[in-house]
């Protein structure tokens, strides 16, 4: 996966608070596999889009995968969970699985910062 291998090289020793949420039809236990030894914690969540999968879903997974998890809809409530533990210890703030997650985190970063 590019995205674990990107981390391993820029930030090698920097946890991630992830920002995650999939449609129905992604292997998300093969994308937890392989991001999972780099997530302090994930905070699940739904794009508003038809296809999203259920938090409820996506969290059986992460427990499956030993990711601790909580759920924070909508994502913009995620994006600000994640950011607010990141500037106490640090870490990186990382949305991935859904381009229409990190759209709505997007958004949410351009609201933030007017």
């Amino acid at each position: 996966m590019r995205l674990r291998q990107a981390l391993d090289d820029y930030f090698p020793d920097t946890p991630v608070y992830l920002i995650f949420g999939a449609s129905e039809d992604k292997n998300i236990p093969g994308m937890f596999a392989e991001i999972q030894p780099k997530v302090r914690k994930m905070f699940v969540t739904r794009a508003d889009h038809p296809r999203a999968l259920q938090p409820e879903k996506i969290q059986e997974l992460a427990r499956q995968a030993g990711i601790p998890n909580e759920a924070a809809t909508p994502v913009e409530a995620a994006f600000v969970r994640a950011l607010e533990l990141s500037e106490k210890d640090g870490s990186i703030v990382l949305s991935a699985g859904s381009m229409f997650v990190t759209a709505e985190v997007m958004l949410a970063w351009k609201k933030r910062k007017q």
